[in-house]
């Protein structure tokens, strides 16, 4: 009676050596490839951080001169007013002004210029001058388009608001009273992504009506 025997072989060592090998290499590969991954995210969010930043300086450098544009149209509004005290109580209006004191942004928020416009006197009543503090008066506000006077194609590029106020320097205790033809003018440029840049200004008129106006202070403001 013949019997029949069961016989395990082992795999000879190059056959393990050859399945290490790939296992092995599989593992790498999956390394290679996360790191690969890794770099390749760090790099995009790198360059798409760059772009945002230069786009971003470059529209803070836009409405920079958008305010400025909104300071010399402001200039020459005043210009044709011969006492300003008109344009501090309200008497003398600008002829450039929206339809609307809930204008839309270009960044698409419709804002209230009266809130807004309390915002600035909260702040500016903070000042040092007590009595002499400004009381900002909402004097040209627009599309960048309207206050400079073009017909521009696409949507807005920047709204421009102008406060007009009394130099604190005129040290009469009545912020709505001018007694040395001088007025202080804050313009604040409102752009794409949120962007806001403000510059203020204090011009006077060195001679009486109509003499042009000189421009006394300039600077960026927060």
């Amino acid at each position: 009676m013949s019997s029949c025997c069961l016989v395990t072989r082992s795999p000879p060592h190059g056959g393990t050596r050859l399945l290490s090998d790939r296992g092995a290499a599989l593992i790498l590969a999956l390394l290679v490839t996360l790191l690969l991954t890794v770099v390749g995210s760090a790099l995009i969010m790198a360059v798409a951080t760059e772009h945002l930043i230069t786009a971003n300086d470059r529209d803070a450098e836009e409405l920079v001169h958008a305010a400025d544009a909104g300071l010399e149209r402001a200039f020459l509004e005043l210009s044709h007013v011969p006492v300003w005290t008109d344009v501090l109580t309200g008497r003398a209006l600008s002829r450039v002004r929206d339809d609307t004191l809930l204008p839309r942004f270009p960044d698409g928020r419709i804002v209230s210029l009266v809130d807004l416009t309390h915002d600035v006197q909260t702040t500016s009543d903070r000042g040092p001058w007590g009595a002499n503090n400004p009381r900002w008066r909402l004097f040209v506000y627009g599309s960048l388009a309207d206050v400079v006077g073009l017909t521009l194609e696409g949507p807005p590029l920047a709204y421009v608001v102008v406060w007009v106020a009394d130099d604190h320097a005129d040290g009469d205790g009545n912020p709505l009273q001018d007694d040395n033809d001088t007025v202080t003018l804050r313009c604040e440029a409102y752009g794409v992504r949120h962007g806001r840049r403000a510059i203020e200004a204090t011009v006077a008129r060195v001679d009486p009506y109509p003499a042009p106006l000189s421009v006394l202070s300039w600077r960026l403001a927060e």
